[in-house]
């Protein structure tokens, strides 16, 4: 369920990002919003951000009692906060700065690391959950959580490209 997740949201993610004219990838909707090429950029960043995560968690304590746990653990996730209940600020390293040369490259670097997450998800077994790392706002996360976090992440920006893309004064070409 995990990999399938996690390849359905960067498809998805894919096909609203690719094939974008310049304009297309530079419009922004609004004085404080993100055009479509910093979006990528940041889902880019943060998937490599959150694999060097993964790549520490073998070396990571185990979980607190406090973990949440079962079912919880990716309700939590699913339930929010969705884009038009907050406005998320992306912490520093994260936020869009001309990493890669073109919004193009930003795409091939975020499925290049999307398929090393996949890979990291898809060879975790139940040592994969004894140890975790802390996510800013939802607590102790294990390999599973922070995979799932990530595909949750990039299905919440395609939503914001597709009302980027149906935002009045969106270029047609």
């Amino acid at each position: 369920m995990l990999v399938q997740h996690l390849e359905r949201t960067r498809n998805d993610f894919v096909t609203e990002a690719d094939g974008l004219s310049e304009a297309q990838y530079r419009f922004v909707a609004g004085a404080d919003g993100w055009s479509i090429g910093q979006i990528v950029e940041h889902v880019a960043l943060a998937e490599l951000r959150i694999l060097e995560v993964i790549g520490q968690l073998p070396q990571a304590p185990a979980p607190s009692d406090a973990k949440t746990r079962g079912a919880a653990r990716f309700a939590r996730l699913d339930a929010g906060p969705t884009r038009d209940q907050r406005r998320i600020v992306a912490p520093g390293p994260l936020v869009p700065r001309g990493t890669w040369a073109s919004p193009a490259a930003s795409l091939t670097a975020f499925v290049d690391a999307r398929a090393q997450t996949i890979a990291a998800a898809a060879a975790g077994d139940a040592t994969a959950l004894e140890h975790v790392l802390p996510h800013r706002f939802f607590g102790e996360f294990d390999l599973e959580e922070w995979a799932y976090f990530l595909a949750v992440h990039s299905a919440r920006h395609t939503a914001q490209v597709l009302e980027l893309k149906s935002a009045v004064g969106f270029p047609s070409a």
